[in-house]
């Protein structure tokens, strides 16, 4: 995992490095909010086989889990089911 792993880093608008957001994890597509005060990203959980989408306080630095997503891929391997939860 440490090989793929991410560091969510903040930079202002000249490149500056602001601070990072957590530690490093299987990080993907990050996102600002419409008011930029947080970033949705997915993580992926590797034992729990999903990839979940997290929110992270750009202030504090919480991150709260807001969904688990499960993919499989069917018998065929053709089509992929998805399963979605709520914590």
């Amino acid at each position: 995992m440490q090989a793929n792993s991410r560091q969510l880093t903040l930079f202002d608008r000249d490149g500056k490095e602001l601070g990072n957001m957590g530690p490093k994890d299987l990080y993907n597509q990050p996102v600002f909010s419409p008011d930029a005060k947080r970033v949705a990203v997915i993580k992926a959980d590797l034992e729990k086989e999903t990839n979940d989408l997290w929110i992270v306080d750009i202030a504090s630095g919480n991150r709260t889990c807001s969904a688990f997503v499960r993919s499989r891929t069917t018998t065929r391997g053709s089509l992929r089911r998805f399963h979605a939860r709520m914590p």
